[in-house]
């Protein structure tokens, strides 16, 4: 078994973090459980909550600046 090498931190004052945020927009009506009341060949009957939901997001990232 090779031995650790200690973990080197010179120029960690340097360092510029940057965060990575993904979203993942879909309608989940599979997930619900609610095959019995109705069966995926009818989900296209459902409304859409993807574009209501997408723009919330998108004006929660302009109100705190997000980029």
């Amino acid at each position: 078994m090779s031995e650790q090498q200690p973990l080197d931190y010179s120029g960690a004052d340097k360092m510029v973090i940057k965060n990575l945020l993904t979203v993942d927009v879909e309608d989940w009506y599979h997930i619900c459980d609610i095959e019995h009341l109705l069966p995926p060949s009818q989900w296209d009957r459902c409304e859409s909550r993807v574009l209501v939901n997408v723009e919330k997001i998108l004006g929660l990232f302009d109100r705190f600046h997000v980029k």
